[in-house]
């Protein structure tokens, strides 16, 4: 057999066998020609294979994407369930980078699905940044940065209800006229204890309540006032035998013999007659903020 022969036959078992094996390779990207037959010959050799890794996150391609109905941008409520769903396109993602997260809110790993599941407790606008990664622990290549947008809604308090009900426009933007600190009908009784006492912050009223003995136990006073439930543990009663505001305590029914009770329309405290020659009963209403 002539050297030019061996060569041709050696060059043909080579190229079939790159050929086969080409063809069996589940990462197979392209095939295009390599040789051509030269003079003579009589074959031309078949393929050149180049190949794409299968766990590869390269800088384009996969891409962070939303899944399972999920929403980009999506809202939430403060005191609710929320769940999102995301995975990575192409490829999955060994691990992810998530930027803070709302109050609330937590991220958990799954493959092929990841998500941010919680109840929120703070409202506000937030950009949540989430990188998906080739490797464990944030490592190899990465995907681009993908921005989740979430709008986590803070539902209106009572108080706020209360005073929408009453104001609105440039009115309910002015504290002056609708904050709870305010008095706009100037009888004295500001919006705050106007809303705890069901009373109307836009007419002039008395403050309301009565005080007197017990008529069930005269060893006993009784304070009752009209009461709204919606303002809920928002008062409370202070007593006092001097008018310095150093020298008001609380009046705590767990720790003496004072009783508070209350009904779907007004609030009582009874409490012992002093001994002193005098006693003041106060009523204290807080908002948060």
């Amino acid at each position: 057999m002539t050297p030019k022969i061996f060569a041709q036959k050696a060059l043909h078992i080579f190229a079939s066998g790159l050929s086969m094996t080409a063809q069996r390779l589940p990462f197979l990207k392209t095939l295009t020609p390599l040789l051509t037959a030269g003079p003579g010959g009589q074959f031309a050799a078949p393929l050149v294979v180049s190949f794409i890794g299968i766990d590869t996150l390269s800088g384009a391609s996969p891409t962070v994407s939303t899944t399972g109905g999920s929403t980009n941008p999506a809202t939430a409520n403060v005191g609710e369930t929320f769940v999102w769903l995301f995975r990575t396109n192409g490829e999955t993602a060994k691990s992810y980078d998530i930027s803070t997260l709302p109050p609330g809110l937590t991220y958990t790993f799954g493959s092929p699905v990841s998500s941010i599941t919680g109840t929120p407790t703070t409202g506000g606008s937030f950009a949540i940044q989430i990188v998906g990664w080739e490797d464990r622990n944030q490592r190899g290549k990465n995907t681009p940065t993908y921005t989740f947008d979430l709008t986590v809604n803070q539902p209106a308090t009572p108080l706020e209800i209360w005073t929408e009900s009453f104001w609105a426009d440039s009115y309910l933007s002015n504290p002056d006229i609708s904050g709870p600190n305010a008095d706009p009908d100037h009888d004295g009784i500001e919006n705050l204890l106007e809303f705890v006492f069901n009373l109307d912050p836009t007419k002039k009223e008395t403050f309301p309540g009565t005080f007197g003995t017990d008529p069930l136990d005269e060893a006993f006073l009784t304070y009752t006032l009209p009461f709204n439930t919606d303002a809920g543990e928002m008062i409370k009663f202070q007593e006092s035998s001097t008018l310095k505001n150093g020298e008001w305590t609380d009046i705590d029914p767990a720790t003496s013999e004072a009783k508070i009770t209350s009904t779907a329309s007004s609030i009582s405290l009874k409490i012992p007659k002093a001994s002193a020659s005098r006693k003041m009963i106060r009523v204290v209403a807080r908002v948060s903020g």
